[in-house]
């Protein structure tokens, strides 16, 4: 079967792991462009970000996540790091400088973690954790007005979505 039409019906189990993991970064990039003019109708803020930078950093949001996700796997640790090495790899070949930007994406999402109101549901402290990365990546800034602050929510929302069942397989 081709490549192409092996990712489009993965085999199952262990072996679609390495197919996931070969395909992570073009759909977590394929999220991101469809996202854009939803989000510009949505949120004024997003009218001076450029649309490069906005799939760029959608897509490191949902791969971090979906690498969150990965080292939860019930797998050996051997197997993790090997689908680890997969997707890094395919992530240096769509972005040969994203390999900082997701350490940076990690560094801003534990520090944001550990100062976050533990008062609200814990989905919604990661996606306001995540946001505040995101924004701070496209504004240059955190939020500033209620708006902004439901931008940051609703992409890291999104990039939950898209991310957080990423690895399940069918067996």
């Amino acid at each position: 079967m081709s490549s192409f039409l092996s990712s489009l019906f993965p085999k199952k189990g262990n072996d679609s792991l390495d197919m996931r993991a070969t395909i992570l970064v073009s759909q977590a990039h394929a999220a991101a462009v469809s996202s854009f003019v939803p989000f510009l109708d949505r949120f004024p803020a997003l009218q001076n970000v450029e649309v490069k930078e906005w799939d760029r950093t959608v897509t490191m949001s949902v791969v971090f996540i979906a690498t969150m996700q990965l080292n939860r796997l019930k797998e050996t640790t051997a197997r993790k790091e090997h689908l680890m090495s997969i997707v890094l790899n395919k992530l240096l070949e769509w972005d040969d400088s994203s390999f900082p930007v997701l350490q940076e994406c990690k560094a801003v999402f534990d520090q944001e973690c550990e100062s976050s109101n533990s008062g609200i549901e814990p989905r919604l402290v990661l996606a306001d954790t995540l946001g505040v990365w995101v924004l701070f990546k496209l504004l240059g800034r955190r939020a500033s007005s209620q708006n902004e602050a439901e931008l940051g929510r609703t992409i890291g929302l999104l990039t939950m979505q898209h991310a957080s069942e990423y690895w399940q397989v069918e067996k």
